[in-house]
């Protein structure tokens, strides 16, 4: 199975990393925002770092995630 860091580009937009996430921008915004979830901005663009994202997932992206009802 190919990894998926040889797949995905090392920095993803918010809509990159919200879509492999399945999280929307604006929950990704909140986590920046917070501390939580480092970005880099390059100019008015925010880009998250693959292995950032990962690692927010598997701290704290479970807990920013809405309940179903």
């Amino acid at each position: 199975m190919v990894p998926i860091e040889a797949i995905v580009p090392r920095y993803l937009s918010l809509a990159d990393a919200g879509a492999i996430a399945s999280f929307s921008a604006r929950t990704l915004r909140r986590a920046i925002a917070a501390g939580k979830l480092r970005a880099h901005h390059v100019g008015r663009n925010v880009r998250i770092e693959l292995r950032e994202l990962q690692r927010w997932i598997e701290a704290d992206g479970a807990a920013e995630a809405p309940a179903s009802s």
